[in-house]
């Protein structure tokens, strides 16, 4: 369902946002929503060293090699958009995109 081709199809767009927002309706949804919270604190997890550093240190500080493998697992994890909805505003996808980044936000 996620694809970085140059477009997508409607039905993939559907399928896709509503994969993501059912699990919040089952009896697991804390375990989803806990999922999804623990991916994106990895996710941020070396810019947040790098603030804490240069707030308590000297700015040569840089982000250990795990922390930034951590990181882009937790990337790889978020899926991508099509090439037409990077370059168009206004896109059924980005819409879709964003009633699912919504409604997970509520969950959390």
């Amino acid at each position: 369902m996620d694809s970085d081709d140059l477009d997508k199809s409607i039905p993939g767009i559907i399928a896709k946002n509503v994969a993501m927002i059912a699990p919040m309706f089952t009896p697991a949804s804390g375990l989803y929503m806990g999922a999804m919270i623990g991916k994106e604190m990895v996710r941020a997890l070396p810019m947040m060293y790098e603030v804490a550093t240069n707030l308590l240190g000297p700015d040569s500080v840089s982000t250990p090699k795990w922390m930034n493998n951590l990181a882009a697992r937790g990337e790889s994890l978020t899926s991508g958009n099509s090439v037409y909805a990077s370059e168009h505003t206004f896109s059924f996808e980005n819409l879709a995109n964003m009633i699912s980044d919504i409604a997970l936000q509520w969950g959390q």
